[in-house]
């Protein structure tokens, strides 16, 4: 579920549905018809790639709010490879994707001083790894 609701995120950002600023009572502005239509194809778009998705509307338009209010739930960039997480907003201040988890310590450093001497602008480079 953590793996969907980072697919969920990252296609809701990039199709402006979840703002780049936090905001007060998201749920009013999810009831426009403008961004209600970016909900529903941002969804479509959800069950397009995850193939076996198990989210319903309902699961992802709370997880859309939470994210857009960001007080309990925000999302990050993994630290290492740059793929997209939720978090909890009051945690911890490095992220890491459970993949990137997986690295020995030793090996994670190289990959997270390379990205840390050459920030991209552009966003992640990285590419989301298989979410089951």
């Amino acid at each position: 579920m953590q793996s969907e609701a980072s697919a969920i995120a990252d296609i809701a950002a990039r199709l402006g549905v979840i703002p780049t600023a936090p905001v007060k009572n998201a749920h009013r502005l999810i009831a426009g018809v403008e961004v209600g239509e970016r909900l529903c194809r941002c969804f479509e778009l959800y069950h397009q790639i995850v193939h076996g998705a198990t989210m319903t509307m309902e699961q992802f338009i709370l997880l859309v709010v939470s994210l857009a209010e960001r007080r309990i739930l925000s999302f990050e960039y993994c630290g290492a490879c740059r793929g997209v997480l939720v978090v909890d907003c009051p945690g911890a201040k490095r992220w890491l994707c459970p993949t990137c988890r997986k690295i020995p310590q030793d090996a994670l450093e190289p990959l997270v001083a390379k990205l840390i001497d050459s920030p991209s602008t552009e966003g992640p480079a990285a590419y989301q790894e298989s979410l089951f």
